[in-house]
């Protein structure tokens, strides 16, 4: 069983959960390398977006990284709508923070710094 996200549009997104070898279809979509948790809930770990499903999760180098922290699936949805599937990655990574996805994380110490280091120049 995978998991239905809402949007902030409010548009549903119906995640599937697949093995991580699976026949991958050649379509665009959303995936999500995955831990199962105990009470039945996912621990998303890395969150992407591809044109072609086949061609890129199983060759995504963060799958051995992803198993290290305990993945065991893909959660995936086909979205055809390339500029849908970037806003839609975009604001998962920001609400889930996944630990290997790259997204800034500036310190609330070092925002201030910024600030007058910048006043000076």
């Amino acid at each position: 069983m995978g998991i239905i996200w809402k949007g902030v549009d409010g548009a549903l997104y119906d995640f599937s959960e697949h093995p991580y070898a699976s026949d991958w279809a050649e379509l665009g979509g959303i995936f999500i390398f995955a831990a199962r948790l105990k009470d039945g809930n996912w621990n998303p770990l890395y969150v992407a977006s591809t044109e072609n499903l086949a061609q890129c999760i199983r060759s995504d180098e963060k799958w051995p990284w992803a198993e290290r922290l305990g993945a065991t699936g893909v959660l995936a949805c086909a979205i055809g709508d390339g500029t849908k599937r970037i806003k839609l990655v975009a604001e998962m990574i920001a609400r889930l923070k996944p630990p290997l996805n790259d997204y800034p994380q500036e310190s609330a110490a070092i925002a201030p710094l910024r600030r007058v280091q910048g006043r000076r120049a």
